[in-house]
């Protein structure tokens, strides 16, 4: 584990599929609609606390 040599590509990679485990958690819970409103919302209380 390296973290004086992290590489820019690196660090745009990992928020890029960042970006998408967003993206597709938020359709999916788009798609699921009321049934899935509340596990959603547990988890974007935990990812709030853990960001």
């Amino acid at each position: 584990m390296r973290e004086a040599g992290r590489k820019p590509a690196e660090v745009g990679l990992r928020i890029m599929v960042l970006v998408l485990v967003v993206e597709i958690t938020f359709l999916a819970s788009l798609r699921l609609g009321a049934f899935g409103r509340l596990p959603v919302a547990r988890r974007a209380r935990l990812t709030r606390r853990m960001g």
